[in-house]
């Protein structure tokens, strides 16, 4: 999902007239690598590629990275007139579909029986996330789409290492070689 939701942009700037140095080039491919290594899950597989539903999971994955993708795209170019509507937009159409979805499911509210700790922290995950949006907004007005969409690609890195330091997980191997290719490439895109 992750490698479709920035290759697919990445494509259409490339596609577009984008032309970055081959110092990018070399970047943006080792942060594509990082993001597979650090996305890797350590579990043994719960079912064998061959199985009957490993097809449909695969076809989940892309379809969702392919969203991510479009997402990208429609913010970048809805940012062209502004910075904040379209992540007021985002954020609101993502509340609406919330909210049909556990409406439609019959789900009581949220707010029902969470503490209030939970209820600050989604808060917070929203700011958070609006904050991203409109920072991912700035970076395609000011500079090349296709280094945005890759550095920003890299969130799964920020996720491990915030399970790192607050939860205390351990970060495996893979993970750790991904967070330093992250790292290079970060340095060679935006050199």
């Amino acid at each position: 999902m992750r490698l479709v939701s920035t290759v697919l942009p990445v494509s259409v700037a490339l596609a577009s007239g984008e032309r970055p140095g081959p110092a990018v080039y070399l970047g943006a491919l080792i942060c594509l690598t990082a993001i597979v290594l650090v996305s890797l899950d350590g579990g043994a597989p719960t079912r064998p590629a061959s199985q009957p539903g490993a097809a449909r999971g695969i076809g989940c994955g892309v379809a969702s990275g392919v969203a991510f993708g479009l997402f990208f795209l429609f913010l970048r170019n809805a940012g062209a007139s502004g910075v904040l509507w379209p992540v007021a937009a985002a954020r609101i159409t993502g509340m609406v579909i919330v909210i049909g979805a556990a409406v439609w499911m019959g789900a009581p509210p949220a707010w029902r029986g969470a503490s209030r700790r939970i209820l600050l922290a989604a808060i917070a995950s929203g700011v958070l996330d609006a904050g991203a949006n409109a920072c991912y907004i700035l970076a395609t007005r000011a500079g090349l789409l296709g280094m945005a969409v890759v550095l920003t690609s890299l969130y799964p890195g920020a996720t491990v290492l915030l399970a790192r330091v607050l939860l205390g997980e351990r970060m495996r191997s893979v993970q750790r070689v991904g967070l330093c290719l992250a790292a290079v490439g970060i340095v060679l895109v935006t050199a």
